[in-house]
């Protein structure tokens, strides 16, 4: 729903709702109780759109799915009285309102917990943009404590759950990012890392928070185990999605690699924030340039298979070519010297957390065979 759409009407005296939790109702501080199940469903309903009217096809899909009763436009009616009825509404005035589309419920912005949270996050992504970042941990700190659990968990609505639910789920993880951010800025690392990684524990896909903490990690003198935090979600994505870390990640794994010295210190712009690919990259090597040999193959099973797959398949092109009559053609050795070179990029390049593409250069199609690695990585 637009702007346009909302309304402000006057709105119930001492009303306060909330939603980020189980559904809750107030009036004059007194908790009202809404028993019934399609009156909660209907209340959060009107209320995930506070001063909008909310259109009767919306409240119908939200009360009984894609499956609703040969009188659900009736029965709608029915429980916009019965809701009024509990809210107080007879005699004082009535936050439910009807209009020509469908429903509203008029309260203050600041009546209702959700509206409450948004506007303290936009204070704080402000206070960010301003190098305020103590001032951002704070408002972010008042904005969270405003959640009580599960938004809506009380509320049996499958649409709702479905699509509102995590939606507020999804904007409560974005608040804890970027407190996260500014309380690296504050020099907090230590103080974040138990949280950190609960959070990877519980959104182990979410990128964002393991960088956060390998760069608490960092700063808190745990380079190795920063670096195994990278690996682990490598990991993870390549098994569960079959991905790569994104930008994010691998840069600050390479800066980790390089002891980048603008990683140490508190940054007031945000610490923690998106490391954009080439930041403070002073130094940028060639690709298959790396800064160091492997020195073990211990956890590296993974590796070994694919270059064990390489080989074969090199083995295997040679044989069936020689067969053929001419083992030593210039396209079999290169599809040889292709695989054997593959097999090496993919040993090395998981030593520093690259792409094998990036260690190999460019397709051998494109230039002559120089004869292998670089040396000192033979």
């Amino acid at each position: 729903m637009t702007d346009a759409q909302r309304e402000s009407p006057p709105p119930g005296p001492g009303f306060e709702f909330g939603v980020l939790g189980p559904l809750r109702a107030l009036r004059g501080g007194d908790p009202v109780a809404i028993g019934a199940a399609k009156q909660r469903v209907l209340l959060a309903s009107l209320l995930i759109d506070a001063n909008r009217v909310v259109p009767v096809e919306t409240l119908t899909a939200r009360l009984w799915g894609e499956a609703p009763p040969c009188g659900a436009r009736n029965a709608l009616q029915n429980y916009v009285m019965r809701l009024r009825r509990v809210l107080g509404g007879a005699g004082g005035s009535d936050p439910v309102l009807t209009r020509p589309q469908g429903y509203l419920i008029g309260v203050a912005d600041e009546a209702v917990d959700l509206h409450r949270f948004d506007a303290l996050v936009r204070r704080a992504r402000t206070a960010v943009a301003a190098g305020g970042a103590e001032q951002a941990s704070a408002l972010l700190r008042e904005a969270l404590g405003l959640w009580r659990g599960q938004p809506l968990s009380d509320v049996p609505s499958e649409l709702l759950q479905r699509e509102v639910a995590p939606a507020l789920a999804e904007r409560r993880l974005g608040a804890v990012e970027l407190r996260i951010q500014a309380d690296l800025a504050l020099g907090r690392h230590g103080d974040v890392l138990p949280e950190l990684r609960e959070l990877t524990a519980a959104h182990p896909l979410r990128e964002r928070f393991w960088a956060q903490r390998m760069l608490a990690l960092y700063r808190s003198g745990r380079r190795g185990e920063a670096l195994q935090c990278y690996r682990t979600v490598g990991e993870l994505l390549s098994e569960e999605l079959g991905i790569d870390p994104g930008a994010e990640l691998r840069e600050l794994h390479r800066r980790l690699l390089d002891a980048d010295p603008a990683l140490a210190g508190s940054d007031p712009s945000g610490g923690g924030a998106p490391i954009r690919p080439g930041a403070g990259d002073g130094d940028a090597r060639p690709a298959g340039d790396l800064p160091a040999g492997m020195t073990t193959f211990a956890g590296r099973e993974r590796q070994l298979a694919e270059a064990q797959r390489l080989l074969a398949q090199a083995r295997d092109r040679f044989r069936r070519d020689g067969e053929v009559g001419d083992a030593h053609t210039a396209t079999t050795m290169r599809a040889m010297a292709a695989a054997l070179l593959g097999a090496w990029a993919h040993m090395a390049a998981f030593e520093h957390g690259a792409h094998p593409d990036d260690v190999i250069g460019p397709p051998l199609g494109e230039h002559p065979i120089s004869g292998g690695p670089p040396a000192g990585n033979q």
